[in-house]
């Protein structure tokens, strides 16, 4: 970094701590004085340009508004642009802020850029808007690289968001900034109280010795009294020219100073110093000139006075015109040497002044050095310390999310070894009850077909002995009705119990079903149980690469875009990090303070509202699938549904 860098940089930090200095000063002299009138009961003050704050306040921001400003060349040749002209720009298409600009453009008393951007700062402060304005004409990029370098403070968010809070904290205040007697000075300086009382005195004083020499031509021919009173005005006039040319030479560095303000950045710490160690002396000398003047008041009556005296008329009319002009030479002769003396007085003075400002001007250079570097140290350990603390809280906070999340897994790692292990248990009891049902529907198929055999015998057997014995159908026919009516009370018998093991198979296949349902019931439960484990690893991954995002990196509102300002505040959400406006995080953790936003909040309510299968497990037990398939085969990879024909023929 060069030596001009450091220098920018050291002008930069000073203006900044200045600018916060004074509106703290401001915003807790308005908040006294206004505390004491309402104790008092009279209305509250407004801040004008009497208080020496707000005019040091003006001259930094104006100072830190012109560096880094480009020399734009319009269509007749070069010209510079000023901030008047930027802001002008850049809330062209502000509605609400553009009604200053309206206002700066109406006014008729300013005629120069300077007097415009000055007008215009003063009505926004006092409209309560300079903090809007600055912050919405900057976030402009476009407009900004019209009229300033790249490496301009603006693009710096950290001053940035220092200069915007610190103007912030004067929207309390009442201000009266836009006096038509003001406005006529901003072309040529901002306005003070201070030069106004000043032009007062000056005005006075060239009054006051008018009078003096109106009393010293009146009082020339008195008597011995008016000739002693004229010898004690001769001694003030003639110990008023050395008090003049201190006056004069205590302007002098007021009039280099006013001449070095065209470069901003080499007259700003000489510009304070003159303001600051000036100010008390020409308040006193003020106050002196106001003694002096009421003391010549008081002279001037008097002279008046021994002019309304009969007897002084009588010694007026009395006096030569000679002896006059004898008075007015000597006086003139008397003058004349005390304006010799006061210029060779000056002209010592003003080397003494010029050997002790080059000497203050070395030592100004190496205090500015040291100052700038150690305000570059200490920026640098208070922005580590502070990356440092926002770290280690986020650390903090991440390895209890992760402690907490790890105990949620082992829990749900146990949970679910348990149903891995009823599922087993499940799975082993399908396998014995599908065997026995095996085994007994052979059986009964066995028995079936054993009893069908038997039948079709005895059926084969009475058919025979049907044909044989068609020749004694005559001889035989009560014995063959008794028989047939056997074989009828038999068959009945036969069919009874066919109907009953029917039955019996029925309930057989009914129960099967019921064996696969349940299957198909635990392997959702287990899928359920992974696509939750699934999820809770997504969300754990989530949780691990959450980042508190601090409030100088973001301007609006991350959900619907409003701009933050001094009425919409910043809010963080404590489950995402991000920030949000007041309407966007109107929710909050249960049993807490801390804000959530809306989308945080829904999947939170999600989560709540959502029925785990462990918590309602008897609520699946008294599940009805009336529409599911069981024709399937259960195997270890996956399930395979089959046709009704198939099962039918692995049944016969």
């Amino acid at each position: 970094m060069s030596t001009q860098d450091l220098g920018k940089l050291s002008v930069v930090l000073k203006a900044v701590d200045t600018i916060e200095e004074k509106t703290n000063a401001i915003h807790d002299q308005y908040a006294k004085s206004n505390d004491n009138q309402y104790q008092n009961g009279v209305d509250s003050d407004v801040v004008d340009d009497s208080n020496l704050n707000l005019q040091i306040f003006f001259s930094r921001l104006e100072q830190l508004l012109l560096i880094d400003l480009k020399n734009r060349k319009s269509l007749l040749g070069n010209k510079s642009k000023t901030y008047w002209d930027f802001f002008a720009l850049a809330l062209k298409d502000s509605k609400g802020l553009y009604d200053g600009v309206l206002y700066v453009l109406n006014c008729q008393e300013v005629k120069t850029s300077i007097g415009r951007g000055r007008l215009f700062i003063r009505f926004c402060l006092q409209n309560h808007l300079l903090g809007d304005a600055i912050q919405q004409s900057f976030m402009i990029t476009k407009v900004v690289s019209q009229f300033y370098t790249l490496e301009c403070l603006w693009s710096n968010p950290i001053y940035t968001h220092r200069i915007i809070q610190a103007i912030y904290q004067l929207n309390d205040t009442k201000f009266n900034l836009l006096n038509r007697q003001t406005i006529y000075e901003l072309d040529v300086a901002w306005p003070s109280q201070e030069s106004r009382t000043r032009a007062r005195t000056i005005s006075g004083f060239s009054d006051a010795s008018e009078q003096r020499n109106n009393s010293i031509s009146s009082s020339i021919s008195m008597d011995n009294v008016v000739g002693s009173m004229i010898l004690l005005e001769e001694d003030e006039f003639s110990t008023s020219i050395p008090k003049r040319d201190s006056d004069l030479s205590c302007f002098q560095p007021f009039v280099d100073v006013s001449s070095n303000e065209e470069n901003v950045m080499q007259s700003v710490s000489c510009t304070e110093e003159i303001d600051e160690t000036s100010l008390p002396y020409w308040k006193q000398r003020c106050h002196q000139l106001e003694t002096e003047l009421e003391q010549k008041q008081q002279v001037s009556a008097q002279s008046d006075e021994l002019n309304d005296n009969n007897e002084t008329k009588a010694v007026i009319d009395n006096i030569t015109q000679t002896d006059i002009n004898i008075f007015e030479a000597e006086t003139q002769t008397d003058i004349n040497i005390f304006e010799a003396e006061a210029e060779a007085h000056k002209r010592e003075k003003q080397e003494l002044i010029d050997d002790y400002e080059s000497q203050l001007h070395i030592i100004n250079e190496k205090y500015t050095k040291l100052k700038s570097h150690s305000v570059a140290l200490s920026d640098e350990i208070t922005s580590l310390n502070f990356q440092l603390s926002s770290i280690t809280i986020q650390r903090s906070s991440t390895v209890d999310k992760i402690k907490e999340y790890e105990h949620e897994i082992s829990s749900f790692q146990s949970n679910l070894e348990s149903k891995d292990l009823m599922l087993k248990h499940l799975q082993d009891q399908y396998d014995l009850k599908i065997n026995n049902q095996k085994s007994s529907l052979k059986a009964i198929e066995d028995q079936y077909f054993q009893i069908l055999n038997e039948k079709n015998e005895k059926i084969e057997k009475l058919t025979r002995e049907l044909a044989e014995k068609e020749h004694q159908m005559e001889k035989e026919r009560c014995s063959t009705i008794n028989e047939r009516n056997v074989y009828e009370t038999s068959k009945q018998q036969l069919l009874h119990e066919l109907e009953e093991k029917t039955n019996d198979l029925n309930q057989a296949r009914l129960d099967f079903n019921e064996m696969k349902r349940r299957l198909v019931k635990a392997i959702k439960e287990k899928a359920e149980l992974w696509n939750e484990k699934h999820d809770y690893e997504i969300k754990l991954v989530e949780e691990q690469t959450k980042v508190w995002i601090p409030d100088e990196e973001v301007l609006d509102c991350s959900k619907c875009g409003t701009v933050f300002g001094w009425t919409v505040r910043k809010h963080h959400c404590r489950m995402c990090y991000k920030i949000y406006c007041y309407y966007c995080s109107n929710n909050f953790l249960p049993n807490s303070r801390y804000r959530m936003c809306d989308g945080c909040n829904e999947k939170f309510l999600s989560e709540l509202l959502k029925p785990t299968p462990i918590d309602n497990a008897n609520i699946f037990d008294t599940d009805v699938y009336n529409n599911i398939d069981v024709n399937f085969e259960v195997r270890p990879e996956k399930l395979v549904p089959k046709s009704s024909t198939t099962v039918e023929k692995t049944l016969r």
